[in-house]
């Protein structure tokens, strides 16, 4: 029998066609020399501690890791003052939220999200086989009253990012509380608070409260923002003990690294590096986005370590993102987020945003000459 002929029955679940599989800020860029602000990374790196710890790891790979991650979820639950069976870990909090769709919708279900919500939330639902749907937002914000809008008889996850990627935009303590009162109690809300330690306003929540009064709520976190340890990929969830067992039965076994493992540890006990980070990027993001909009672009407010610029239009961004590059710096396009207009750009070193600003003058001054 033909291969090709055979090969072309066989079908993959509904809607796994329909993926335009997730490409990172750096995808297609190994060049050493560019300095990537694609990504939102940490430009300080991970706490000397952790560097430390790993040099100094005498585990022997050929063992398996601790499938039930008790030691980095007792550091978890201490570290926040939370009931560690109400944790689960995980390989990234990407497979986490993936772990949730999976287990609380499926075809014909619905999986809602804001419009500029992050790209792998549709993804996680058309791989299970349900619908992704995104409610519409106003002035780059998640609008509470737009996701409660589009709640139908199918919804049956919705995912929020707060503070969202790539806007840098977040919903207030007052928002949130409504959004978690006003959902039905039989639909799950995922708070992905990927950016949370990075906020400083008093009006912010992570979500930990929320998960504390309302059963059908999880927060996910991650270790590759703030800790620097994007590479190792971790992250971790809080939930209900009855989400967490749940999950607990989905995810694998051992879905994550002995390393990763003695990694968030040591990074959760440097508070010391943790405060540095938060003010550091708290000052260079400041520089950045007035370093921009000294330079008469438009910045969108941010509280995470990335902003969201908007140019004149596609062809303008488009040409600034490729002059960057030639001048060995990556920034993001958001196009697939249906921003064409617009560059996401990470909070880096002063040096780097002096780089970065220093050539995004001379485009100017080119473009403004054609």
């Amino acid at each position: 029998m033909n291969k090709k002929r055979l090969l072309s029955q066989i079908n993959p679940k509904p809607g796994i066609s329909s993926i335009e599989p997730y490409k990172g800020g750096n995808h297609n860029f190994s060049n050493a020399n560019l300095i990537n602000l694609a990504s939102n990374e940490s430009f300080v790196g991970p706490s000397p501690k952790v560097v430390k710890s790993l040099n100094n790891s005498s585990y022997s790979i050929n063992r398996y890791p601790d499938g039930s991650t008790f030691l980095l979820r007792q550091a978890i639950s201490e570290r926040y003052n939370l009931d560690v069976d109400k944790i689960v870990c995980g390989c990234g909090s990407d497979e986490l939220i993936d772990i949730l769709v999976r287990s609380f919708s499926g075809p014909s279900d619905e999986v809602l999200f804001s419009q500029y919500g992050f790209l792998m939330y549709s993804i996680a639902a058309k791989s299970n086989g349900a619908i992704p749907i995104a409610a519409p937002e106003y002035n780059l914000k998640t609008d509470v009253h737009s996701i409660l809008s589009s709640i139908s008889n199918q919804t049956k996850v919705i995912l929020i990012a707060n503070p969202n990627n790539p806007t840098g935009s977040y919903l207030n303590k007052i928002e949130l509380e409504l959004l978690c009162r006003e959902i039905p109690k039989n639909i799950l809300l995922v708070i992905d608070s990927a950016y949370a330690e990075f906020v400083t306003d008093d009006d912010y929540d992570s979500g930990i409260s929320f998960v504390n009064k309302f059963d059908n709520v999880v927060m996910t976190r991650t270790f590759s923002k703030l800790y620097g340890l994007a590479s190792l990929r971790l992250g971790w969830s809080y939930s209900s003990k009855y989400i967490a067992e749940i999950m607990d039965k989905v995810r694998q076994p051992f879905n994550v690294n002995s390393l990763a493992q003695i990694a968030g540890i040591e990074a959760l006990g440097d508070f010391d590096h943790e405060n540095f980070i938060v003010k550091k990027n708290k000052e260079n993001l400041i520089k950045l986005k007035n370093g921009i909009e000294s330079l008469g672009f438009e910045v969108m407010p941010s509280v995470a370590n990335f902003v969201l610029v908007k140019f004149k239009n596609f062809s303008y961004s488009a040409s600034m993102y490729d002059y960057l590059i030639s001048k060995k710096v990556l920034v993001r396009k958001v196009t697939a987020y249906g921003l064409p207009d617009y560059l996401r750009i990470t909070v880096g070193k002063i040096e780097e945003i002096n780089l970065l600003l220093q050539s995004m003058q001379e485009f100017k001054n080119v473009y403004n000459e054609k």
